[in-house]
């Protein structure tokens, strides 16, 4: 029994002791996604013909580790936007919140000036929209409650690939009239 209360005493001490090692973890495991993205290049040639179900593994591995990527990578550029309100009661997330009302504002003014323009995305990205995609976008945000307008405008402002999606996702969604 004395043993048994000398280890839980030691288990009791390292807990208290314990430094957060979720960075260590998170590397860890980039290491491993590293190693792996390595050997599967090696074994993948430009012209082998992928079952769809790894293109979609693939392609949602490369997507969220872009959104990590992003994060982090924001939130260590402006680190005095880390509390969730600002010292005026706003939202910590302006810098995003103001490109994802941008482009929302961009698509209206290319959708009305029947041109085609550049759009900017939250990863510095420049995409070029035509007035009809822009139409079309603008069209079924129109018809999205307020919380999936949000949604919509997060989305359409991550990046290329999340871009192209909510194309994909008006399309499909397009007002019939």
């Amino acid at each position: 029994m004395k043993q048994f209360r000398k280890l839980k005493s030691e288990i009791t001490e390292d807990h208290d002791n314990h430094e957060d090692v979720e960075g260590r973890r998170a590397k860890a495991q980039l290491f491993k996604l590293m190693k792996y993205s390595h050997k599967l290049i090696s074994l993948l040639d430009d012209d082998d013909d992928l079952e769809s179900w790894i293109q979609d593994k693939i392609s949602v591995a490369s997507d969220n580790m872009s959104s990590v990527y992003h994060y982090l990578d924001y939130e260590m550029s402006f680190p005095q936007f880390e509390d969730d309100d600002d010292e005026y009661g706003g939202s910590s997330n302006g810098y995003y919140e103001s490109v994802q009302e941008g482009i929302i504002s961009d698509l209206q003014k290319i959708a009305k000036s029947k041109r085609t323009s550049e759009v900017r995305l939250n990863n510095g990205a420049k995409l070029p929209v035509d007035h009809k995609t822009a139409e079309l976008l603008i069209g079924v945000y129109n018809e999205l409650d307020t919380s999936n307008r949000k949604k919509m405008e997060i989305n359409i402002s991550k990046g290329e690939l999340s871009f192209m999606k909510m194309i994909d996702f008006a399309q499909e969604n397009k007002i019939k009239g």
